[in-house]
């Protein structure tokens, strides 16, 4: 069924046996036959609507562990839950990301303490 909103005027409608009075911007569903051609004028088509898409965001997920940097070109790798260091010795950046879990351009921190 098609949804119908009547432009102007005021008209007088059989729908499934039921006489139906509409005034101006009134909505009636019905069959496009349903409306004498000689009306079909006074009516304009409401299109369908259709629920709209909401995207989802994407959220990286959360890392475990924070890569922090020691100097020299040394790191160290932190848990973010318990805050404590998981590698025993320094590690080279890309051995510190591996054993983070990286998979791309990772955020390290800088850091001064020495452990």
């Amino acid at each position: 069924m098609k949804r119908f909103r009547l432009k102007s005027g005021k008209c007088y409608l059989l729908v499934k046996g039921e006489r139906v009075v509409l005034r101006p911007g009134e909505v009636v569903a019905c069959e496009p036959h349903e409306i004498a051609e000689s009306f079909r004028d006074l009516f304009e088509e409401i299109p369908e609507r259709k629920a709209p898409v909401v995207e989802k965001e994407e959220k990286p997920p959360v890392q475990e562990h924070e890569v922090r940097h020691k100097g020299g070109g040394w790191y160290d790798v932190f848990s973010r839950e318990t805050g404590e260091k998981v590698n025993e010795d320094p590690l080279r950046k890309l051995e510190a990301h591996a054993l983070a879990g990286f998979t791309g351009d990772a955020e390290t921190k800088k850091t001064s303490e020495e452990d």
